[in-house]
């Protein structure tokens, strides 16, 4: 049984990773389109580093998330 009294909300953590995360994304959807249309090899570039910026911020993001409420459950079914 889960005891609410003991349950720490995810909400009420620092997850602001996955903002970067999704920003990240965002600016490499935009380097990616100009590549298509310039055929720009820097933009290409500029993606994939964007996109690896993005990767990194969401396993961060995943990794506390999960142990957040990981740790929360068992706190709170204990």
């Amino acid at each position: 049984m889960i005891r609410p009294e003991v349950f720490t909300p995810v909400q009420d953590s620092d997850l602001s990773d996955a903002f970067y995360s999704l920003e990240a994304y965002k600016k490499a959807s935009i380097e990616l389109i100009a590549y298509v249309h310039t055929g720009d090899k820097e933009r290409l570039k500029s993606f994939h580093e964007e996109r690896k910026k993005a990767l990194e911020y969401y396993d961060s993001y995943t990794y506390m998330y999960d142990r957040i409420f990981k740790l929360s459950y068992i706190s709170a079914t204990k």
